[in-house]
């Protein structure tokens, strides 16, 4: 059999049964772009959070009158 053919077939089997790839550098790769995907969405919700603070209750040096 096709060797690039065979490992295709290999990669099909263990994506459906779930079990982990062998090779470590695919999966320190993997690891690290779901830890920056969740870094990001941390900070992206800091961000959210902040803008609707400021939209519900601005602070007092926005809302006073000028001279």
């Amino acid at each position: 059999m096709n060797t690039a053919l065979y490992n295709l077939l290999v990669y099909i089997c263990l994506l459906f049964k779930g079990t982990p790839r062998l090779d470590k550098k695919q999966n320190d790769i993997h690891d690290k772009l779901i830890l920056a995907g969740f870094i990001l969405l941390f900070i992206l919700g800091i961000l959210i959070g902040c803008a609707i603070c400021f939209y519900i209750k601005p602070p007092e040096y926005y809302s006073t009158t000028l001279a």
